[in-house]
């Protein structure tokens, strides 16, 4: 019960001070969507709330020296959305629990090293 009462005092600490400055790291992929321009909006509004924020926007994809098929994202993306049988094909190919699952998991295993230098 004392554990909760120091979990509600720190909780409490946090509300009382909600303006502190935030460093902030935006990971994005710059496909021409809209990426970019969301993670600016929401940066600018993070600094409206919390004065003296920083951040960095990441291009994931763009910005490290990732492998294949990753470092062919952009191109794929940028291609396959202006053509609307390849976009089809990758929506359905791609939208799938499992394979978001291993998707995820292999562009972790493949990439996560890269990105974190």
């Amino acid at each position: 019960n004392n554990n909760n009462n120091n979990n509600n005092h720190n909780n409490n600490s946090r509300i009382k001070n909600p303006r502190r400055p935030l460093k902030i790291l935006f990971l994005s992929a710059d496909t021409g969507g809209g990426h970019r321009a969301s993670a600016e909006a929401l940066a600018i509004q993070f600094q409206n709330l919390h004065p003296h924020t920083t951040y960095d926007l990441f291009d994931i994809w763009s910005d490290t020296q990732t492998y294949w098929p990753y470092n062919t994202l952009t191109e794929t993306y940028t291609s396959a959305s202006a053509t609307p049988w390849k976009w089809r094909a990758l929506y359905y190919v791609t939208n799938k629990e499992l394979n978001q699952k291993f998707y995820n998991a292999h562009s972790c295993l493949m990439n996560e090293g890269l990105v974190r230098r």
